[in-house]
């Protein structure tokens, strides 16, 4: 488990790359791809499609929008495969990947009555 949160960011970076996924610089918001930047909760995992930057109100937004939720999806899956807690907006572009100690704790588990 990562001591720092750099060490944090460079993990979920790292987790993203074994995925397949080629990671752009987190300044750089024109270069189509995905990003990870520090935020204080964790990181911040975003991304441009490959049109670039667009007003959400592009005349392709039906499709942009289907694409979005796509690489969302698949970002959320290698993401909780590897047990991060997740926080997204639906109205951003963005998941929030959340330090350890700022994660709610998970349920205990619960006991089931032996047979």
């Amino acid at each position: 488990m990562p001591t720092s949160h750099e060490e944090f960011v460079h993990e979920v970076q790292r987790r993203l790359r074994m995925a397949g996924y080629d990671l752009v610089g987190e300044t750089d918001t024109e270069t189509p791809g995905v990003r990870v930047s520090r935020t204080p909760a964790g990181a911040l995992v975003s991304w441009t499609p490959l049109s670039g930057p667009s007003p959400r109100t592009s005349p392709a937004q039906g499709l942009g929008e289907a694409t979005e939720s796509a690489v969302r999806a698949a970002v959320e899956t290698v993401l909780l495969q590897h047990g991060y807690t997740i926080w997204t907006q639906r109205a951003g572009n963005g998941i929030t990947v959340l330090l350890p100690h700022l994660a709610p704790p998970l349920p205990a588990p619960r006991e089931t009555p032996d047979d």
